[in-house]
């Protein structure tokens, strides 16, 4: 029998997925017809793999596993089969949606962005590639002071913890932290675990110099507080973990938590915004209007032809496992 478009392999006429992810992880299970309801949207479509086996998404202790997984990204990565955005698109949803982490929780808005969860306007960069969410960052800078190092097609993934970067700019980043005074416990090398250790005085801050949209370029810049993560006790954790030089660069919730993070799929950007404290992570319904930059449309839960968008709870969990 042969196997539909996207599919692995088949199994009794089920057809089976194989997902593998940037950070080596893999899971394996069935297509499922599935509906999906988002604030008065509703699509039906194959949007969802059931767990059938996986060795990756054990909890700690391996007692229990995560049950699932809500796919993000272009079909491209898929199969070529409709994600659960493809369809909410394809049902009238706006083509963009927008995150927020915090320790409480965060945000998930799909069909639009809350500016309530920023400080200031974002900046928006080109999607290099449209399978991950791809895009380039062209230097990194310490104190201001640029390192003359690029990482062209990393990739913001929400189910990533840290940040993955390339064994070339993590010792560029290393050197020039542990001269601006940081301590050197932070800094491992490729395949070891983030080390808490405690930091006396004070730290420069680490940027990424991004291309704009538009031509330019701008800067997101993270303080000492945000590319390192606390562990308790007064010790810390840096953010960024070596890959060697050639595999994925991965940029995941330790760096999306500095920002309301926007996937403009319309237009082919990622927008980034200063995170406000108001990304607690309660549940509220979109009731304003928002203007996506670069677009013609205008979108809000009053609009006759879209209906409501929710603002839906992301329950994400920054712990540090060692």
């Amino acid at each position: 029998m042969s196997c539909a478009a996207g599919c692995s392999s088949c199994q009794n006429g089920v057809c089976i997925m194989h997902a593998a992810y940037g950070d080596g992880s893999q899971v394996y299970g069935a297509v499922k017809q599935d509906i999906i309801k988002i604030g008065g949207l509703s699509a039906t479509g194959p949007a969802a793999i059931s767990y059938l086996q996986t060795s990756d998404f054990a909890s700690l202790g391996g007692g229990t596993y995560m049950d699932g997984l809500w796919g993000m990204a272009y079909d491209t990565f898929n199969g070529g089969l409709p994600t659960v955005v493809d369809s909410l698109v394809s049902a009238g949803m706006p083509n963009v949606f927008s995150m927020c982490f915090s320790n409480n929780g965060g945000y998930l808005v799909m069909g639009g962005i809350n500016t309530a969860y920023q400080t200031s306007a974002a900046q928006y960069t080109p999607i290099t590639q449209q399978t991950y969410y791809s895009f380039n960052i062209g230097n990194v800078k310490v104190g201001g002071t640029p390192l003359g190092v690029s990482m062209p097609g990393a990739i913001l993934d929400s189910g990533t913890t840290f940040a993955y970067v390339p064994q070339t700019v993590y010792t560029a980043m290393q050197n020039a932290l542990i001269n601006a005074g940081m301590n050197s416990g932070f800094f491992i090398a490729v395949g070891a675990r983030p080390m808490c250790v405690t930091q006396v005085g004070l730290v420069p801050a680490l940027a990424f110099t991004l291309p704009a949209v538009g031509g330019g370029t701008f800067d997101l810049s993270l303080t000492f507080s945000q590319y390192t993560m606390d562990c308790g006790g007064g010790t810390r954790a840096f953010n960024f973990i070596p890959v060697a030089d050639g595999q994925m660069t991965i940029f995941g919730d330790s760096f999306m938590q500095a920002f309301n993070n926007i996937f403009d799929r319309q237009n082919s950007q990622l927008g980034f915004a200063p995170v406000s404290s108001s990304c607690i992570g309660t549940v509220s319904l979109n009731t304003q209007s928002y203007q996506v930059p670069g677009t013609k449309s205008q979108f809000s839960d009053a609009a006759a032809v879209i209906p409501s968008i929710a603002i839906v709870c992301l329950s994400i969990a920054l712990f540090l496992f060692f």
